[in-house]
């Protein structure tokens, strides 16, 4: 029973974290079709941000600047949001659930809110969707984190 009950949790928490590992990818590949949609596929489009997507949570899109970057900008909390609303309406596992919302929430304080604003120039082509590490590591930021 007891090694049941220890199974189950350590399932639980393997299931939360994979999701959470893949809502984070769905949310760059939001970024990277929206950058494709607005023309910047060739800039999008790149090992370099799968690589980035899968392991390090941003992309970055050279070129980009005005409404361009801001639907790009925009694309990441939207269908991350949207996704864990579709999530909750379904009958899947809570922590599915859980960790689809806490990224529509770091999609939301990064991408909506811009609470990681852009810190250098070539940053403003980055979209690092809820990385904290990222703000941790720029040392202007380091201060105030």
């Amino acid at each position: 029973m007891a090694l049941s009950v220890a199974w189950g949790r350590t399932g639980e928490l393997v299931v939360f974290l994979a999701t959470y590992y893949l809502v984070g990818v769905l949310h760059e590949a939001a970024h990277v079709l929206a950058a494709c949609c607005v023309g910047k596929a060739r800039s999008a489009l790149t090992l370099t941000n799968v690589r980035s997507a899968l392991f390090s949570r941003h992309v970055r899109v050279e070129g980009m600047s005005g409404w361009h970057a801001e639907f790009v900008r925009h694309a990441g909390w939207i269908g991350s949001t949207v996704l864990a609303v579709a999530l909750s309406f379904m009958d899947v596992y809570r922590g599915v659930q859980i960790a689809a919302w806490i990224t529509a929430i770091d999609g939301v304080c990064s991408d909506l809110l811009e609470l990681e604003g852009p810190m250098c120039d070539h940053c403003r082509e980055m979209f690092r969707c809820g990385n904290f590490g990222v703000i941790v590591l720029d040392p202007e930021r380091r201060k105030t984190v």
